[in-house]
């Protein structure tokens, strides 16, 4: 859509058309369906789901001298995770990968989320990559793989929870260029994608976590979880609420 401004100079007038977005271009994919895996780490699995805790002194507060809690409801009755029993990527030789094949509907900065579980520090990070062969997806922080860290620095510790939260993608040291703090501030760093098709690589790093969803968005400030409401829950920092609250609130 269009508008135009009118300036007026001296009798004169210019017409400008001024190009105004007034979409986002967004896509999401479920966690579940992805494409090739290597290894037999990463499981689907469905609610009613009983997750083994690991204890750990950073660790949610529900959680919190318990040995397991109840992941109750998924978007689309299904996720993934790998869950607590065979430790980190030192006791998985070579990591454990699943890959997604996805379609971008325009090219752009994409803000990238996903809907996780990340309910101690122990149990908080995977390996991610974008666009590239098998062979280099391993469990490794280099020049191709970034480490994603959910709750890991310290300010956010206080947030851990073994509900479903949304965070937005980050990397710990590259190549990707933006850290935990950073992502969750005023001006997080988004993906350049070109249209087309494109593949991500998670590969596994430490047991206990889950996820849902993935989803981006043009828009920097969208919230995912008013853009697929029925999966009600919100961003990272702010309280679990449903679609219901969510229209009255805004």
């Amino acid at each position: 859509m269009r508008f135009m401004t009118v300036t007026f100079l001296s009798g004169f007038f210019i017409m400008n058309f001024v190009a105004v977005q007034m979409n986002a271009e967004t896509f999401h994919f479920e966690a579940e369906d992805f494409v090739d895996s290597d290894g037999k780490e990463w499981e689907k699995l469905k609610p009613p789901f009983s997750a083994p805790v690991q204890v750990h002194e950073h660790m949610a507060k529900e959680i919190r001298g318990k040995g397991k809690y109840s992941i109750a409801e998924a978007s689309n009755g299904a996720f993934i995770g790998i869950p607590n029993g065979p430790g980190d990527r030192i006791n998985v030789l070579g990591g454990a990968w699943i890959k997604y094949t996805f379609n971008v509907p325009a090219e752009g900065s994409y803000y990238i989320w996903s809907r996780a579980i990340a309910p101690t520090v122990g149990d908080n990070s995977i390996y991610w990559g974008l666009d590239f062969d098998d062979d280099k997806a391993v469990s490794e922080d280099n020049k191709d793989m970034n480490i994603w860290d959910f709750y890991e620095a310290a300010q956010f510790r206080g947030e851990l929870s073994s509900g479903w939260v949304w965070f937005q993608i980050n990397s710990r040291s590259g190549p990707f260029n933006g850290p935990e703090a950073t992502q969750n501030g005023q001006n997080p760093k988004p993906v350049r994608l070109s249209a087309g098709d494109h593949t991500l690589h998670i590969v596994h790093r430490e047991d206990g976590m889950y996820i849902d969803v993935i989803f981006a968005t043009t828009n920097k400030s969208q919230d995912p979880s008013k853009v697929l409401p029925s999966l009600a829950v919100s961003p990272k920092g702010k309280l679990a609420v449903t679609w219901g609250n969510i229209r009255q609130q805004y």
